[in-house]
Parts: C-alpha cells; structure tokens; sequence
C-alpha cells in the first residue's frame, strides 16, 4: 500500500472537539472527541 503525505490544520472548537482539514482538498475535514480520533478519521 502506498501512503501519501498531506498538509494538516488541527482546531479546537468551542465545544472541546478537535477538526481536522486538509487544504489541498476543498471540503476535506473531520473531527473527533481526541487528536488522535481526528487524525484516524481523517
């Protein structure tokens, strides 16, 4: 499996949850309860 690198923007909401987006790809975001929830989903 070949794995690729991308640009990352984490932040916090005002709800305590972290997003996670990626800008090269227009509408490419998730989130999660943790960082490292955030990073699997995205």
């Amino acid at each position: 499996m070949q794995k690729f690198h991308f640009p990352i923007i984490v932040e916090m909401d005002e709800d305590g949850y972290y997003i996670v987006s990626c800008p090269i790809f227009k509408e490419c975001h998730t989130y999660g309860e943790t960082i490292e929830e955030a990073l699997e989903n995205i």
